[in-house]
């Protein structure tokens, strides 16, 4: 109701001013009123496009957070594996708590046993991330992990599969 008070204040004193400004003024006056009226409409008539890019521009930063957040994962997930540490999640469900799920699950076979690959990197980037596997047997035991580097896509000496 205040905000429809102080509409009602700036009207009239517009009104006030172009009743007493000469006629060329007037014309002026007019014009600006008109475009500021029209500025408005065009506010409202896009309001559900203006709408849609708001929310687009907050699914993008909640995105850009879900990406930070999945990124300190993987790399806890990386200095795990370079601690050997990562040996103490025997269990998929362990890993899964600690370390989000993985980026691509692979179905296997090794020694005609089925096996189970999870792949991790960071959530953005695709072909320069390093990149970590974890291989798990049928009963969803961890039974060995790789550590693939993302330079130049080799397998680095200090990290080679490593069997518990």
């Amino acid at each position: 109701m205040n905000n429809f008070f102080k509409l009602g204040s700036l009207v009239h004193r517009t009104l006030s001013i172009v009743h007493r400004s000469t006629k060329y003024d007037r014309r002026w006056m007019f014009i600006l009123i008109i475009m500021f009226f029209a500025a408005g409409c065009a506010k409202l008539q896009h309001l559900d496009q203006l709408l849609t890019l708001k929310g687009l521009s907050d699914e993008q930063a909640q995105m850009g957070q879900e990406i930070e957040r999945r990124d300190a994962k993987f790399e806890r997930l990386v200095a795990a594996v370079e601690e050997g540490s990562i040996a103490k999640y025997k269990s998929q469900k362990s890993v899964s708590a600690q370390f989000g799920p993985p980026v691509y699950i692979e179905k296997n076979e090794e020694d005609g046993r089925p096996l189970e690959v999870w792949v991790y990197r960071y959530a953005a980037r695709f072909f320069d991330s390093p990149k970590v596997y974890l291989y798990w047997d049928q009963a969803g035991n961890l039974i060995r992990w790789d550590y693939q580097g993302g330079q130049d896509g080799k397998i680095e000496p200090e990290t080679t599969p490593q069997k518990i």
